[in-house]
């Protein structure tokens, strides 16, 4: 899904209410799309 405001949003309510074990962000920015990933992985290890 892509990593703009609505698919990292989305990207993120799917991991931590365990509808998705794995999502991929894609994305002209390479970096941004990562840093939304790294959130995501931080927000869930915290839960």
């Amino acid at each position: 899904m892509g990593s703009g405001f609505v698919g990292s949003a989305t990207a993120y309510a799917l991991v931590l209410q365990g509808v998705a074990r794995e999502v991929v962000l894609v994305g002209l920015d390479r970096k941004l799309a990562q840093a939304h990933a790294e959130d995501i992985l931080v927000s869930k290890s915290a839960h």
